[in-house]
């Protein structure tokens, strides 16, 4: 995986998407309003990422959880 001269990873954005997706459907799954809400979150936080390598679109995750809805 290649990194930036700081030493950070770099991803793709096949990579950020499919990250995006994994949260996104591990949230609904969850059962737990707290867990659903940070993997939510992560969710979120990878298909920003995704966006900035597709100009600027953001890749659709669906709905958000029931337990976060209202």
């Amino acid at each position: 995986m290649p990194t930036t001269s700081d030493g950070f990873t770099t991803r793709s954005y096949s990579e950020t998407f499919e990250l995006a997706m994994v949260c996104a459907r591990n949230a609904r799954f969850s059962g737990n309003k707290d867990v659903a809400r940070e993997f939510w979150k992560m969710a979120q936080e990878y298909q920003a990422e995704s966006a900035k390598l597709d100009d600027g679109r953001l890749p659709d995750l669906g709905n958000p959880p029931r337990e976060l809805e209202g």
